[in-house]
């Protein structure tokens, strides 16, 4: 009787302990889902893959869309231009038309006037001569009666006996001078211009603007639990230089809306936000102000080197060093690819931290995509 008792009492324990095995583990189960809600607001985690938003390059339904308005300028100028050179063709042949006709009554009425000269001077001389012969008849008929009562014989005339026909030379013939001719018309090329799109020459100073649509700037940040980027296409700036002498006085800026950085995830860009102060600092700018370049290639039209100039972060302005590339693309826009490392103490800001856990790194990377296409050729002051 003892032994199934014992064996009765030892199954019951094993069911008792399992229940609280059981217990146990709703409780520590319950007590995660508590302590998961209690910092739900303060903690998000999400694994991804690197955000589109994240990428450097141009969008390509941007790119896209840009290249078919520099085709849309370039045949809208190409309109205006066959349009105004044909009306200039035409005027400029009514006008060669007219002046063919001016010159030709110019040479017609010279002509007139030789002709009516040497009329003059003929009838002049013609005169003259009928003159001096009925003169001449005169006289030997004169000599003849007077010799009627002398012996007759025959009359002889000699060279001696007939004076000159004419006594005196004609007067001269007086002939209009010949007018000048008119200068040629220029010569004119009526269908020669350039299309916007091929205006751009590398070797010469030129100004240029940025394309924000296919612009972006953006930084490379690490943290304690998993690197993240941020981004945006708010960018507005120009830049003038000489492409093949860029070590020439280069201006330029560039500016940045500080706010429209996005990250990805709302939350971290409201916390991105408020450590930049972009209530209080809105704009992030670069002035560039020199260029030492390590390549130049004209026939290719590359170039790379280091753009220096002063960068403005959170109000803090210090002077950097860019290493970048720059390169022309078949729609001639100028394209510029850079990044620098920066800490972010330097400009007075706090690298954020989460839980008192997750920390950004104190280095960041800022990098710089650029599109920008040709405004025209450099002002005088620039």
């Amino acid at each position: 009787m003892v032994a199934p008792a014992v064996a009765e009492s030892a199954a019951m324990g094993s069911k008792f302990l399992q229940v609280v095995g059981v217990l146990a583990i709703l409780g520590l189960v319950g007590g995660s889902i508590a302590a998961l809600g209690i910092v739900k607001q303060r903690l998000h985690v999400t694994f991804a893959a690197e955000d589109e938003a994240a990428q450097r390059g141009p969008d390509p339904v941007e790119l896209l869309r840009a290249d078919l308005g520099t085709v849309a300028t370039d045949v809208a100028a190409l309109n205006r231009n066959l349009e105004s050179g044909l009306q200039e063709l035409h005027g400029a042949l009514e006008t060669s038309a007219g002046e063919r006709e001016q010159r030709l009554a110019v040479r017609v009425a010279a002509l007139e006037g030789k002709l009516a000269a040497l009329e003059s001077a003929a009838a002049t001389s013609n005169a003259a001569l009928i003159q001096a012969i009925n003169a001449q008849a005169t006289a030997l008929l004169e000599r003849t009666a007077s010799d009627a009562g002398a012996a007759a014989k025959p009359m002889e005339l000699t060279v001696a006996d007939v004076a000159p026909v004419i006594e005196a030379p004609p007067p001269p013939v007086e002939v209009a001078p010949t007018p000048p001719a008119l200068p040629p018309a220029p010569k004119k090329s009526f269908l020669s211009f350039q299309l916007p799109s091929a205006a751009f020459t590398f070797d010469r100073r030129q100004r240029f603007v940025l394309v924000p649509s296919l612009s972006r700037v953006g930084f490379d940040a690490k943290s304690t639990l998993h690197d993240f980027s941020g981004v945006t296409s708010k960018i507005d700036g120009t830049f003038t230089v000489n492409l093949a002498k860029a070590a020439e006085k280069p201006l330029g800026k560039i500016t940045v809306e500080a706010a429209a950085l996005e990250t990805g995830l709302a939350d971290r860009d409201v916390s991105m936000r408020k450590t930049l102060a972009v209530e209080q600092f809105k704009t992030m700018t670069f002035e560039w102000t020199g260029f030492a370049p390590s390549a130049v290639d004209p026939s290719e039209m590359t170039l790379a080197g280091e753009a220096s100039g002063k960068l403005t972060l959170h109000g803090v302005t210090r002077e950097v060093t860019l290493p970048v590339k720059v390169s022309v693309d078949a729609s001639k826009r100028v394209a510029i690819d850079g990044e620098l490392m920066v800490k972010l103490s330097d400009y007075k800001v706090e690298p954020p931290t989460q839980v008192g856990v997750i920390k950004v790194d104190d280095e960041l990377k800022l990098w710089i995509a650029l599109r920008a296409r040709l405004e025209g050729a450099a002002l005088d002051d620039e």
